[in-house]
Formats: structure tokens, C-alpha cells, sequence
């Protein structure tokens, strides 16, 4: 297995920041529209496709978790952890980011981003590290899941979708979003659907994306959609409380 195959969606994530973001303060509406109870887990099912295309068996998921409440100068505040799992030919590998954000940030309108006070990154069994810039789209995924309103969104019809949950009845938005720089272009359609049952609000997030840097040009989609909520949620960076 390459390390290629093994971090496919985190790739995919960074290839998308990367090329669109940089330089850029439009973010896409994230993953958190409102706050559930402290210890709150959500598991999003995950489907990419790209040219060249992940290998066959590989298997992915997103977990997104409340998983502690402190208070920060004067402000309350959530300590909320982000996972990447992977797993191929029954080799399983994962990454979590840990950010402590302002509760008022961490609604739909709010930028979770731009305003945590502390994030922390966790490879695989590494001791975790703290991250100085976590908007800084070129380091990880993380202003794309947890950045601010998406530009010019237009709503969606009300749409049923098929989850983890059961089928939801959904409404949401969807916005294009355009970068040109130096030869390189980009653009992706992003699209969000959200539902009350969904924890953090987000059902499901799809983003269809194109890139091209010279000659090379790529397409692909990545698509979250709830499976499984569960409560209790623990961090995986347990000794992380600064």
C-alpha cells in the first residue's frame, strides 16, 4: 500500500484547498450549523472519485465531535475534533485535528476557523502537535470544513435524502466558486443540505471540483453524508487541554 493510497481523501482535501483558497477569504459553508450537547459523535460516510481514481477496497470516513467545554477568556467554548479514517487491505490509518473555538462561532454565519484559539494535529500513533496557522489552507482541509458562509449561495429545493438516520428531508444551498492565479484555475460547486437530526446541522456536503496547473488538469467530487450519531464522544488527544 503507498502513502498515496493510504491518505487518498486528505489528498483530495488539499488538492482542493490548495489550488482554490490561497489568497482567497471566501470559504465555504462548513460542517457546523449549530452545536448539539457536549460529547456529541457524528460519523459521515464518504464517496470520492478522481482521476487517477482511489484504489479498489479503499474505505473512508469523517468523524466530527464536540468533546469539551471551557471557558476562555471571559468566553465559552468547545473543544471540537475532526477525524479522517482510512482503511485498505484491512490496514487502517487515521489523523485528527483538535480545535478550541468560541461557542458563537460555531453556528451557520459564524467562521470557526479564523477565530479557534488553539488547534492541535494527531497522525497515527504520533504524539500530538500544536498548529500555528490552522487557516492556512496549504496545511489541511480544515478551512473548507470549518470555514464561514459560502459567497453568493442560492437555496436548494427541498430534497430527501438518503442517510445513516433514516431518509431526511433536507433543505440547504449551493454556490460555485472560482480561482485563477499564475496559470493555475479552479472552480467547485459546493453544495450543503442540512436537517435538524444531524447533530452539527450538516447532512450531507458535496463538493464537485475541477483544478488545472499548466498542463496537468484533474476532476473529482468528495461527498459527506451522515451514517451514525453517538454521544460519550472522547478525544483522541486526551492531554491536549491548553
Amino acid at each position: 500500500m503507498t502513502f498515496r493510497h493510504a491518505t487518498i481523501l486528505r489528498l483530495a482535501l488539499l488538492t482542493l484547498l490548495g489550488v482554490s483558497l490561497v489568497g482567497s477569504s471566501l470559504l465555504a459553508d462548513g460542517l457546523i450549523h449549530k452545536l448539539p450537547e457536549d460529547g456529541t459523535r457524528v460519523t459521515y460516510k464518504t464517496e470520492f472519485t478522481s482521476t487517477p481514481a482511489p484504489p479498489p477496497g479503499f474505505k473512508a470516513t469523517v468523524t466530527l465531535s464536540s468533546v469539551g467545554k471551557v471557558m476562555h477568556e471571559g468566553k465559552a467554548c468547545r473543544w471540537i475534533e475532526l477525524g479522517f479514517i482510512s482503511e485498505f487491505n484491512e490496514v487502517e490509518r487515521a489523523q485528527y485535528f483538535k480545535l478550541l473555538i468560541p461557542e458563537d462561532q460555531l453556528k451557520k454565519g459564524g467562521n470557526p476557523i479564523t477565530n479557534a484559539v488553539k488547534a492541535f494535529e494527531k497522525q497515527g500513533d504520533a504524539e500530538p502537535r500544536e498548529s500555528t496557522n490552522p487557516a492556512n489552507p496549504i496545511k489541511g482541509p480544515l478551512p473548507i470544513l470549518f470555514g464561514g458562509p459560502l459567497k453568493d449561495a442560492k437555496p436548494l429545493e427541498k430534497t430527501t435524502l438518503q442517510t445513516g438516520l433514516g431518509d431526511l428531508e433536507c433543505t440547504g444551498n449551493r454556490g460555485i466558486y472560482s480561482y485563477e492565479k499564475d496559470g493555475s484555475s479552479f472552480m467547485a460547486e459546493i453544495e450543503s443540505l442540512a436537517h435538524e437530526k444531524a447533530p452539527f446541522g450538516v447532512a450531507r456536503m458535496a463538493i464537485q471540483f475541477s483544478t488545472k496547473q499548466g498542463d496537468r488538469e484533474e476532476k473529482g467530487t468528495l461527498t459527506l453524508t451522515v451514517e451514525k450519531v453517538s454521544t460519550g464522544a472522547e478525544s483522541k488527544m486526551p492531554n491536549v487541554k491548553k
